[in-house]
Order: C-alpha cells, then structure tokens, then sequence
C-alpha cells in the first residue's frame, strides 16, 4: 500500500473514530463513569496498537494513571473545615513545587481569597459549598501537565522519549478545564457572598468540562490513527 492510500484510509478511519467519540460523549454525558471506562479503554487500545511507539506508550501511561487518581478523588467523602484546610496545605504544597506554570499562579491567588472565605463561612454556621473539590481537580490538572511534558525524565531509560505535538496540545486542553474550574469558584463565591447570579457558569460547566474531555479523546485519536504524519517532535521549549 502506497502513501497516499494509506493517508487516505487513515483519514476515513479518524473521520470514524471521531464520530464515535462524538456520540459516546452525548450518550454518556449523565454517566461520567461510563466515559472515564472509554477514555482508558481508548488508551489502552491505542497503546497497544502503538506498542513499539515509547513515545505514545508513555504518555498513555501517564493519563491511565491519571484517571484512575481521578476516579478515587472523585469518590472522597465530603471534608470539615480541618480536613479542608489540610486538603488546602496539600494543594499549596504542590502548586509552590510547581509554581512556573501559570495556572499554578492563579490557584495560589484563589486560594488567598478562597481560605479566609472557608473560615469565615465556618464561623457563622453557613453550609458551605464543597469548593475544594474543584483545587483536588486543579492539583491534579498542574501535576499532570508536570509529568507530560517532563515526561523524557522518567522515562530516560526509555530510548527516543521526546516531545511530541499530541503532548502540547492535551496540555493546552487541561489548562483550559484547570481555568475552568477557577471560573467555577468565581461563580461559588460571587453566588454565596455577594448573592450575585450567574448561574449559566454553573449550567454550563459540565457540559464544557465534558466536550473538553470528548476533545482529548479526538486529540488523541488525531496523532494516533494519523501517525506517522502528525505524530512529530516538537522542538524547543513547551510552555507551561
């Protein structure tokens, strides 16, 4: 099979897949657990197909890993004060390590507002949102892209380990849903202190959050199924 004909079936086979996606991320959309299973399952096929590829397999490492930490955080019973606070040290912990990267900045900036507001809810009785979820999920979205595109580290022993185009742009993907969830706080803080409503950042934040993830999948899909046409080094520096 030349070239042109296997772009050719490559395209129509990403054309598919993609559909695919798009219809399991409607279907699926009141059942997240649904659509983790899919997300890993896709990894998993994915990453045997590319098996030979120590490019694609590690970094499918690293998502599968990630899902999973994100499942069990998503099962935490709901925290007091104290365990907040101790969920904020953590938090704080992590983001200090990792303050270059410029979500790490705004969380930190949120949660000298976020803290006092904890405490002062906590004080007065009030039945307090359970905003800190949303910094496990930004915790989790800053150390992900750490382990992306610090990847070549921990997989030195791996040859041939180096950037690729499919690591910058998932990165980009979960910064935009690492920003999402400071919006979300916005809209907690604006609708519990000040009784401003702007109710459409809540409504729509599953919806976003979910079509991000949907995204991931397609981004993913794109750099796997099209390889070797778009599954290229990245030279330089990835911003962070």
């Amino acid at each position: 099979m030349n070239l042109i004909s296997l772009y050719q079936l490559n395209n129509k086979l990403l054309l598919i897949c993609s559909a695919m996606v798009g219809a399991l991320a409607i279907v699926s959309f009141d059942n997240p657990v649904i659509f983790n299973i899919s997300f890993v399952a896709l990894l998993l096929i994915v990453g045997l197909v590319n098996f030979d590829n120590k490019n694609v397999v590690s970094l499918f490492l690293i998502l599968v890993v990630d899902r999973a930490v994100g499942q069990v955080a998503g099962q935490l019973p709901d925290a007091n004060l104290f365990g907040k606070l101790a969920i904020y040290a953590f938090v704080i912990s992590i983001i200090v390590i990792l303050r270059y990267q410029t979500l790490s900045k705004w969380v930190l900036v949120s949660l000298a507002i976020v803290i006092p507001v904890e405490i002062y809810w906590y004080t007065v009785s009030y039945e307090a949102p359970a905003i800190y979820f949303y910094y496990i999920g930004m915790m989790q979205i800053i150390a992900l892209r750490y382990f992306l595109l610090m990847r070549m580290g921990f997989f030195r022993r791996w040859k041939n380990i180096e950037p690729q185009n499919m690591d910058y742009n998932l990165s980009e993907l979960f910064q935009l849903s690492g920003f999402l969830n400071l919006a979300m706080l916005a809209e907690y803080l604006l609708r519990h202190l000040l009784s401003i409503d702007i109710m459409w950042v809540y409504e729509s934040y599953e919806y976003v959050q979910h079509g991000l993830s949907a995204l991931a999948m397609m981004v993913i899909l794109f750099h796997t199924v099209s390889h070797p046409f778009h599954t290229t080094s990245r030279s330089g520096v990835l911003r962070v």
